[in-house]
């Protein structure tokens, strides 16, 4: 019988990063070359972004920028 203190399961927490995690590496084998790009090209952020801490705000995707470019 399983308790509210049942540790025996894996943490959703963990398990939802994991999965995400295994989610992007089907896309990277799907778009190696543009990967490969961001890797090869130098960084020149343009901007220094100060905002909210809250992490449901993704500053790059808000503002439209690129990888590399905040």
């Amino acid at each position: 019988m399983a308790t509210d203190n049942d540790t025996s399961g894996p943490d959703p927490d963990i398990k939802d990063a994991v999965e995400g995690y295994q989610r992007f590496r089907l896309q990277y084998e799907r778009d190696r070359a543009f990967f490969k790009g961001l890797a090869t090209r130098q960084q020149k952020p343009r901007l220094l972004w100060i905002g909210c801490s809250d992490s449901r705000v993704v500053p790059a995707q808000i503002t439209n920028a690129d990888p590399g470019e905040l």
